[in-house]
C-alpha cells in the first residue's frame, strides 16, 4: 500500500508542477516527505490490526476518528504552508488557481478519486473491491472537516505566517 501511495503522490506532484508551470525546492522536498509517509503507512498496516469484517459500530468509530484526525493534520499542513504531501499541495494549487476554498476543492478531488477507484474496481474485479461506504464518507467529510478546522484555527495561521499572510521565512529574506 505504501508503494501505491508513493506512486500516486508522485503523479500528484507532477500534476502540481504542470499546473504551476514550475518546480521549486519546496516541491522537491515533497518527495522525501512522501517516502516517509508511505513507509509509515506500511508500518501502520503491519502493526495495527484491521477491523475489516469486524463489528460495524467499531468500524464507524474508527472511520469517524480517522476522518477527524486526518482533517486536523491536513488543515495544519495547509495553514502552515510549508512542506505538504503532494495530494494536498496539488489540491492547494487547484484551489488557488480556481479561487475556491481548499476544503471544497478537497471534497471534489477526493470524490473524483473515489469515483475513479470504484470504476477501476468494477472493471478489474466486477465488484466494488476496496471501495465501500467508509471510502465515500471519508471523501465527502474530510474536506469539510478541513474547512471547519481551518476556520476555527485561523489564529494559528497568523502566528505561523504573520498578520499580512507573509511567511516568516520570507520576512527575513
Amino acid at each position: 500500500m505504501g508503494v501505491y501511495t508513493f506512486v500516486f503522490n508522485m503523479l500528484f506532484l507532477a500534476c502540481e508542477a504542470l499546473l504551476l508551470r514550475r518546480v521549486t525546492a519546496l516541491q522537491a522536498l515533497q518527495i522525501p516527505a512522501t517516502l516517509v509517509f508511505s513507509a509509515c503507512i506500511d508500518l501502520a498496516l503491519d502493526l495495527i490490526p484491521t477491523q475489516y469484517g469486524g463489528p460495524y459500530p467499531m468500524s464507524l468509530l474508527y472511520l469517524a476518528a480517522g476522518c477527524l484526525v486526518m482533517a486536523l493534520g491536513i488543515s495544519q499542513e495547509v495553514m502552515a504552508d510549508v512542506i505538504m504531501l503532494p495530494g494536498e499541495a496539488f489540491v492547494c494549487a487547484l484551489s488557488r488557481a480556481w479561487g475556491r476554498e481548499f476544503g471544497n476543492v478537497k471534497v471534489c478531488f477526493d470524490s473524483s478519486l473515489t469515483l475513479a477507484a470504484a470504476l477501476i474496481a468494477l472493471l478489474a474485479f466486477h465488484k466494488l473491491n476496496g471501495v465501500r461506504e467508509g471510502t465515500l464518507v471519508s471523501a465527502l467529510a474530510v474536506g469539510q472537516l478541513v474547512r471547519f478546522y481551518t476556520r476555527r484555527l485561523g489564529g494559528l495561521r497568523v502566528l505561523w505566517l504573520g498578520p499580512d499572510g507573509t511567511k516568516r521565512s520570507e520576512i527575513a529574506e
